[in-house]
């Protein structure tokens, strides 16, 4: 069964007992290989968070594939499709500047400015020209953000959304993969409760193996409402109503802190693209907006080369194999794909790696692993317990064989040898890295 990492730990073990020293076991190789894994990884992985104005997932989806043909455009390399993590709540901190702007998009952008400055008055105490209708709507909409906003609560949507979200990047983070979060809006605050559950050192229930993986996370905030960035790397147009007139009128009146300051001039012909300057694909993606989507780009690029790779920096290197033996002795050989081999013996109760190469090391092709098993057991039943691991791909599974035979008339000692692992390494050109085939073989 698989750990919650998602990471593969290989687990072979051979009881094993022959008639005599003469006649030798066969060991069967799988035709598909029995698991597989994706080490030394050097290219990211790409999330997309939305913000307000997200009618449904597969719109935000196509977004997200939007913003990978923008990386591409750049020379962004990034591992696999840019995902979307599709941000579902109601009620968070920039609802109040959805369902009160965009009622406001038709009567034209003097009309708007008017209404954010009379409703900021509004909202202050201070005498405005609303409607009674508006002032209603403004009470009603302030009332379920703030007590939404002063806590950070999530709806049970967005807060499962969240989990999922979160156990996904930090299961990718923990077979070494880097992983770059772009936010757009409320998407931040999604976002910054997601970034934040990384960073947490030790054992968690996200990461119960206590990896060190923080280094792997990059945030770059677009139109940010948070305070401060994530990872240093947010912008903010100017001319962003929702930002700089809706999230800080109510910041101001929830006594939160007040959005990052606006860092970018998109220059008026913002407004021709969205009356309301906020659109993650029309504004902040658009090239014609005196540089704002080359900024976005340049800063999705310093994420990229900022996130650190937990495959090249792993004490167990990306393909560590572990041998133990019990009642029994064992030797190991690993032949690497150009000839050159490697022999660690293991006496009886032994538990130490046979094998660690770096991901430098790392050459593609098979690495071959022979075993020498010998008992020390005398009759009527042999047996020797050997467990051949790949701990460092953490995966649970089951054992491959657990063969126990009763002979009652064998010569003592009894040995068993032959090939018991083939790993098949190549290059994946989309990560940077390699792909590990592993092929356990079956005691026959």
């Amino acid at each position: 069964m698989r750990s919650r990492f998602h990471r593969l730990v290989a687990t072979f073990l051979i009881v094993s007992a022959l008639v005599s020293t003469t006649a030798q076991a066969t060991f069967v190789r799988p035709a598909v290989p029995s698991m597989s894994a994706l080490v030394c990884t050097t290219a990211p992985k790409f999330y997309y968070i939305n913000g307000i104005m997200a009618p449904d997932a597969e719109t935000e989806g196509t977004e997200a594939q939007i913003l990978a043909m923008a990386l591409a455009a750049e020379g962004i390399g990034h591992y696999n499709e840019v995902e979307s993590i599709y941000n579902p709540s109601e009620g968070l901190f920039l609802d109040i500047g959805r369902k009160l702007l965009a009622q406001k998009v038709a009567e034209g952008l003097s009309g708007l400015l008017s209404f954010m400055e009379n409703a900021f008055n509004f909202m202050l105490g201070n005498s405005s020209t609303l409607t009674a209708a508006d002032q209603t709507n403004i009470q009603n909409s302030l009332a379920a953000a703030t007590a939404n906003a002063v806590t950070n609560g999530l709806d049970s949507a967005a807060a499962q959304t969240l989990k999922t979200a979160t156990d996904t990047v930090i299961n990718q983070a923990a077979i070494g993969i880097k992983v770059v979060l772009v936010a757009h809006s409320e998407g931040n605050m999604f976002a910054q409760a997601l970034y934040a559950e990384t960073q947490i050192q030790g054992a968690n229930v996200y990461n119960p193996s206590g990896f060190n993986i923080a280094q792997q996370f990059q945030v770059v905030n677009v139109a940010t409402p948070a305070a401060r960035a994530d990872t240093g790397k947010y912008v903010t147009a100017s001319q962003d109503i929702v930002i700089n007139l809706a999230a800080r009128a109510l910041a101001l009146v929830t006594g939160t802190l007040q959005p990052a300051t606006a860092n970018w001039d998109a220059g008026p012909n913002i407004y021709a693209s969205d009356p309301i300057g906020h659109s993650f694909v029309k504004v902040y993606l658009n090239n014609s907006l005196n540089g704002l989507e080359g900024q976005v780009l340049t800063l999705a690029t310093q994420a990229a080369s900022a996130a650190q790779s937990f495959g090249q920096e792993n004490p167990e290197g990306p393909m560590q194999i572990v041998a133990t033996t019990g009642a029994g002795t064992a030797s190991y050989t690993v032949t690497a794909p150009d000839g050159s081999t490697t022999t660690t013996p293991l006496g009886n109760g032994a538990n130490m790696t046979v094998f660690k190469p770096s991901c430098s090391d790392l050459k593609e092709g098979t690495y071959s692993v022979t075993a020498n098993i010998v008992s020390v057991q005398q009759g009527p039943v042999f047996g020797v317990d050997t467990e051949l691991s790949v701990p460092v791909l953490n995966v649970s599974g089951t054992n491959a064989g657990n063969q126990f035979i009763d002979f009652w008339s064998s010569p003592s000692p009894i040995s068993d040898q032959g090939t018991v692992m083939d790993i098949e390494v190549s290059k994946d050109e989309s990560s940077g890295g390699f792909n590990e085939q592993f092929f356990i073989y079956s005691r026959q």
